[in-house]
């Protein structure tokens, strides 16, 4: 049997940034009830001015860090009503036709692009 919660319903944030994925679960009156942060490996930059991340890392971590908050005994799952997602600014994540990821993210200040010709 699920013990009773202090609080009515639950939001789960998750925010996927460039260093690990969060997890904050915040209760009906806005206070954090439980939080949990999975790192993802390092970016990659292989030449000056690149970055690139694997998709499916940020997408183990994410895992990892809601089933933290779920572990913790705070919350359970059912608790949750709502979930909010926020993500590294600029990436691009290139899929093929079956949705799966053909190459690593390009992420965060990348400069592929030559300065020439731009305003």
């Amino acid at each position: 049997m699920v013990q009773s919660r202090p609080f009515a319903m639950a939001v789960l944030g998750l925010d996927i940034g460039t260093g690990g994925s969060r997890a904050v679960v915040v209760d009906d009156g806005g206070r954090v009830v439980v939080s949990a942060t999975e790192p993802h490996a390092p970016f990659d930059s292989l030449q000056t001015g690149w970055a690139e991340q694997d998709p499916d890392n940020w997408w183990r971590a994410a895992q990892a860090a809601i089933r933290a908050v779920c572990a913790d005994g705070r919350v359970v799952p059912a608790d949750v009503h709502a979930v909010g997602l926020s993500g590294q600014m600029h990436g691009a994540v290139l899929l093929d036709a079956a949705g799966e990821v053909v190459r690593p993210a390009m992420i965060g200040r990348i400069c592929r692009v030559p300065m020439k010709g731009r305003m």
